[in-house]
Parts: structure tokens; C-alpha cells; sequence
């Protein structure tokens, strides 16, 4: 399908075609489209998010005369790794969807770089990231021309770094919020037996790193 046919069916509001139904090419477009949406949406909640942990302890610490409340202010490390995991979740399923139907031989991969690079109206860094997750088809190894079960082989072995990576976020974050709301307590109870409940925090980001080692 030439480029500018699949630009018209995109932007034509008057399309009735069902998404089943749709050439894979077009659906795949369509799947980073609302991907990319979606991130957005995440960025835009994540910011308000961010704002609210900085804004809230400030005006407690104001309210009651105390400077106590300002550790919790520190909870925006564990905002931004929660906004991490739930963007790179975003991108995870988009890339599974994409590899698996590219593995299939559904349509090639150098295809659909050209398409979304020449949509002006999206982000051009947010794509080139996302175009970073899948297997580069320049590279005489990761060729559209490549046999089927040798696709699907790439697609694993993407998938299976990309869910290292995944997990790696996922402890992190969680040691990060479980070491930051510790210490933030403890300051505001004065009690040093709450650092305890620090140490497991830092036990799973210890779990994250070796789990992102090579």
C-alpha cells in the first residue's frame, strides 16, 4: 500500500472500515498512533502527580508550623518510576503486538519506519524511541527478507531483554518507594525504628540491578 493511501484512510473521518479488517500495515500505524496518545495522557497525569507531591508537603509543613512534612516531598522519586513503568508498559504491548504480526511476515518493518517518520504531526523523538524497540532492518540479520521462524526468533529475543528491563523497573520503583515513604515517616514520627522498613526497599533495588545485568 503506497503511503498516501494509508494517510487518506487514516485521516478520512467518514472511514467505516473495521479495525479487523483494516491491510496490517494501516492497523499497526493505528496501534502506534493510540500508543503514542497514550503516553501522553500518562505524561500529562504524571505532571500533575509530580506537582501534587511537591505542592501538598510544602502547604502542610506552612499549616502546622513544622518542617516535618517536607520529606514526603521526596515521594516524587517513586511518582516518576511509577510513570516510567506504567509508559514502558505502554510501549511493551505495542512492541509485542508489532514483532508478533512483523514475525508472521504481516508487513515489513522498513515500511512502517518510512510511514511514521513521515507523519509530521507526531512526535518525531517519541517515535524514534519507540522505533528503537523493534529490530533494526537495516542490519543484514534483522532483514524483512528473513525467513519466518528466524523472525520469530529476533521477536523473542526482543521481547525477552524488554522484560528484563521491565522487571528491573518494576523492583526498582517498588524500593524506591518503600525506602523514600521509610525515611519520609521516620522523619515525621522522629523514630528511628521506621528505617526499617527501608531495608527491603533497598533489597529490591539491589534485585533490580543484578536482574539488569547482562
Amino acid at each position: 500500500m503506497q503511503l498516501h493511501a494509508i494517510m487518506a484512510g487514516m485521516d478520512d473521518p467518514k472511514a467505516q472500515v473495521e479495525i479487523s479488517e483494516m491491510p496490517p500495515l494501516l492497523r499497526a500505524i493505528r496501534a502506534t498512533v493510540a500508543t503514542v496518545d497514550a503516553r501522553g495522557r500518562a505524561y500529562r497525569w504524571a505532571v500533575v502527580a509530580i506537582a501534587l507531591a511537591l505542592c501538598a508537603p510544602l502547604l502542610w509543613a506552612l499549616v502546622s508550623r513544622s518542617c516535618r512534612p517536607l520529606p514526603f516531598a521526596a515521594l516524587i522519586v517513586p511518582i516518576v518510576g511509577s510513570f516510567l513503568v506504567i509508559d514502558d508498559e505502554l510501549v511493551v504491548r505495542w512492541q509485542r503486538r508489532l514483532l508478533t504480526a512483523w514475525a508472521s511476515g504481516d508487513f515489513p518493518l522498513s515500511a512502517l519506519r518510512q510511514t511514521l517518520q513521515a507523519m509530521r504531526h507526531l512526535p518525531a523523538s517519541t517515535i524514534a524511541g519507540m522505533l528503537e524497540r523493534l529490530p533494526t532492518s537495516d542490519a543484514p540479520d534483522y532483514g524483512d527478507s528473513l525467513p519466518e521462524a528466524t523472525r520469530g526468533s529476533v521477536a523473542r529475543a526482543h521481547l525477552a531483554r524488554t522484560e528484563r528491563q521491565t522487571r528491573r523497573a518494576l523492583l526498582a520503583t517498588a524500593g524506591a518507594a518503600l525506602l523514600v515513604g521509610s525515611i519520609a515517616v521516620a522523619v515525621l514520627l522522629e523514630s528511628i525504628s521506621v528505617l526499617a522498613g527501608g531495608v527491603p526497599g533497598l533489597l529490591l533495588i539491589g534485585s533490580s540491578r543484578r536482574i539488569g545485568s547482562p
